[in-house]
């Protein structure tokens, strides 16, 4: 199972997150299942505005590495510009599982090492698989979900397609 998680909080939110699954369908990345929305305050740098994630399941042939390039890609044709760590983005788009590999190279570690304590990742991918467990871990999302907080996050009623 290959998990992506895509992050916004500049300009037309909602109008990024359906650009970027515009840009991954093009880039032969099959949308299989998708998250609702979820509006999250930021993480890490908190002088910023809040976000909109979503988690979404694709389909592949490609490897790792060649996912990350194709990412990078788009989120360079949005126009995403990388001025300071956790800071205000366009799009983010991270790969949080891939066919549950562990792998830790240069600019490319599986899983996300950060997903299973960032809940506006753990809340979509569990609303999506709650009883799974990420790799190397040994408990379910919906368990580390339970004792992450939630009070500041809000689901949006309505999913992007």
């Amino acid at each position: 199972m290959k998990i992506l998680g895509l992050g916004t909080n500049i300009g037309d939110k909602i109008a990024n997150l359906q650009s970027a699954l515009a840009l991954l369908a093009k880039k032969d990345i099959q949308l299989i299942q998708l998250s609702s929305v979820y509006l999250t305050p930021p993480w890490g740098d908190k002088d910023q505005d809040e976000f909109l994630n979503i988690v979404a399941e694709v389909a592949y042939e490609g490897s790792p590495r060649e996912l990350l390039q194709d990412v990078l890609q788009i989120e360079e044709e949005m126009g995403r510009v990388r001025q300071r760590k956790w800071g205000p983005r366009l799009i983010d788009i991270d790969i949080v599982e891939y066919d549950g590999l562990i792998m830790d190279e240069p600019g490319l570690q599986l899983p996300h090492p950060y997903y299973p304590k960032r809940v506006f990742v753990v809340a979509p991918f569990a609303e999506l698989y709650p009883d799974w467990i990420p790799s190397g871990g040994e408990r379910t999302l919906s368990d580390i979900l339970k004792e992450m907080d939630v009070a500041e996050m809000k689901r949006l009623p309505d999913k992007l397609i």
